[in-house]
């Protein structure tokens, strides 16, 4: 009530006129005009013979202490030219959803043939009208053009078909299309042969110890222990596409000069023959992806620096501890793109160094990862 009633008008002489207008506007909120004609319908005053007790009749009617005679006159005619404007705009909008509401009815109908209007003044005063329509209709959409324009929308990067590498021989159809993982750039080509250089250039790794995790994998995954690599020459890529999901890794990152986690940080499963059934879990950093050809078969492998230490806690939830010695100490590894179950964070809970919960997007701990053990260095 005090929004309504300003401060000049809570005085003796005004406030219960404030009052009083305050309580006809609440009990005819929605409906004023309906109100006002309500009144003049029940209401009748009279110009003189009223006694004291009697509500004042200037505070009613249009009288001497009122609005006076010219403010009555300028307000009449300022309110006809309102009144004049209303109903011509009311009016235009109407013929022209008539004219739209015509013109589609007529399209859609086979014998519609457009004909010239006859030169007529009525015709030419539609034809006017017409245009003036279709003006309108090109300035809304000027308008809305210079809003686009202004907005500065984020268009997204084309990709072109040698910014990415997929499998030639293909396993995971699904409707006619190909569902295995795609690699994608920057890629580059190197050799694991040790001659020109000792680490590989993208992320730092030793090529020794590439060597050495892709031996293991081809060994874990065909039972051959004797296994000789065919072919020492890899590709190399940065980021990698599956299920949807794009994920980074040490070299993208470097790329880049990220300096958080970025997408690099997985949970992978791999058979280390521990179960028969069901795989190991593991969690680590991912280094780069690769290409590798063995037997002629093609692979997309991801070289991955694993924690030493997986373990569930009491409620199920995935702890694991970081390698502390240097990068003498890292155990890297190698394994098929499809391995790699989700992207997950690492949280510190503990005052140990490097131990952490892992967490990532909608876990079911109480599942306990569907009976997978927790992975062992020695397995991989």
């Amino acid at each position: 009530m005090k929004k309504y009633i300003g401060p000049r008008y809570r005085t003796e002489k005004d406030c219960h006129r404030k009052l009083l207008e305050y309580l006809w506007h609440t009990a005819n909120r929605g409906h004023l005009i309906d109100g006002m004609n309500r009144c003049l319908r029940e209401v009748s005053f009279i110009s003189s013979g009223y006694s004291d007790n009697q509500f004042e009749v200037q505070f009613f009617t249009e009288g001497q202490d009122g609005e006076s005679a010219e403010a009555q006159v300028r307000r009449n005619v300022r309110e006809e030219e309102l009144l004049e404007n209303w109903v011509a705009s009311r009016r235009l909008r109407d013929e022209n959803e008539a004219f739209l509401s015509e013109s589609e009815d007529d399209s859609d109908d086979d014998d519609f043939f457009p004909t010239r209007a006859p030169s007529s003044t009525a015709n030419v005063n539609t034809t006017d009208r017409r245009a003036s329509s279709r003006l309108e209709e090109v300035d809304h959409l000027l308008e809305d053009l210079v809003v686009v324009e202004n907005l500065e929308l984020v268009h997204p990067i084309r990709v072109f078909s040698e910014d990415f590498i997929t499998i030639e021989t293909c396993v995971y159809f699904e409707f006619g299309i190909c569902h295995y993982p795609q690699l994608w750039e920057p890629i580059t080509a190197e050799s694991l042969s040790t001659r020109s250089a000792v680490n590989l250039n993208c992320c730092g790794v030793s090529k020794e110890k590439v060597k050495k995790a892709l031996k293991i994998f081809y060994a874990r995954t065909t039972g051959d222990p004797n296994l000789t690599l065919d072919d020492l020459n890899i590709s190399i890529a940065a980021r990698a596409w599956k299920d949807s999901k794009l994920y980074s890794s040490v070299f993208d990152c470097k790329l880049k000069n990220l300096q958080t986690r970025a997408g690099n940080i997985v949970m992978f499963e791999a058979n280390t023959g521990r179960s028969r059934t069901n795989n190991s879990w593991f969690v680590g950093y991912i280094q780069c992806f690769i290409k590798h050809i063995q037997n002629g078969r093609s692979s997309f492998l991801v070289v991955i620096e694993t924690m030493k230490r997986h373990e569930l806690n009491e409620f199920g939830i995935p702890v694991v501890i970081g390698n502390s010695r240097g990068p003498e100490a890292q155990k890297k590894v190698v394994c098929d793109v499809t391995d790699i179950v989700d992207c997950v964070g690492l949280v510190t809970f503990s005052s140990v160094k490097n131990k952490y919960k892992v967490i990532w997007p909608y876990p079911c701990f109480y599942k306990n990862f569907d009976n997978k053990l927790a992975g062992k260095l020695n397995d991989i």
